[in-house]
């Protein structure tokens, strides 16, 4: 072999290298629901005693998703459906942190934090038990606003597909919110200040926050 041939391929193995090693130490925060990758969940949807749950709705969020103001575009998620046994696979995932959650009639639940590796190799989440969902309530008021604008916020629960933009005079409502604890954020347009509260859920109970004031 010649010396350019040398040169030449001692070049492509160390391209070969270096993009190993940058795949390798990809960031895991978040993940991203818009690109296509390799990652492979699958699990278990069970009722509330136990036995399989059939035909139950799941949805994969990207842990850092929260809503864009005025975004044009709809959120991507990644969704699938449990078979009869309460089996279900989510592919084509890309490489991130994950919220999953799942919906069957008046049950829901919610897996935080689920690490998807970009490989072939699946990763297999906790069963995951229905329990009941409730519904988020309230108005958030924007301090010194007329009564238009005050739709110019987004109220959600970050990393999740929980997200909604108030009615003209700030009442919103965040439905099928499964049973728990979770951080709501209300992101206003500038100048207004971002405030979270955190909140827990009752299957079959509506939580009313009353009004929420939100200053500059």
């Amino acid at each position: 072999m010649n010396t350019w041939c040398m040169t030449r391929l001692f070049g492509a193995s160390l391209f070969l290298f270096v993009l190993h090693c940058g795949q390798a130490g990809t960031d895991m925060a978040g993940g991203n629901t818009s690109d296509v990758g390799n990652g492979v969940v699958a699990g278990m949807v069970r009722m509330p005693d136990g036995s399989a749950a059939p035909n139950a709705r799941i949805r994969a969020v990207a842990a850092d998703f929260a809503p864009v103001l005025d975004s044009v575009t709809s959120p991507n998620f990644i969704e699938t459906t449990s078979d009869n046994d309460g089996f279900y696979v989510l592919s084509h995932i890309a490489q991130g942190i994950y919220t999953v959650e799942v919906f069957r009639n008046t049950l829901g639940g919610i897996i935080d934090s689920l690490a998807v590796h970009n490989t072939i190799d699946t990763t297999n989440a906790p069963d995951l038990y229905l329990t009941g969902i409730g519904l988020i309530t309230g108005i958030s008021y924007l301090a010194g606003a007329d009564y238009y604008m005050q739709s110019r916020q987004n109220v959600f629960i970050k990393g999740t597909s929980f997200f909604t933009t108030p009615e003209y005079g700030g009442r919103f409502s965040l439905n099928q919110v499964p049973a728990g604890s979770y951080t709501l954020t209300i992101e206003p347009m500038p100048p207004w200040v971002r405030q979270e509260i955190d909140v827990t859920v009752t299957g079959g109970t509506a939580l009313d926050l009353d009004t929420i004031f939100v200053g500059y």
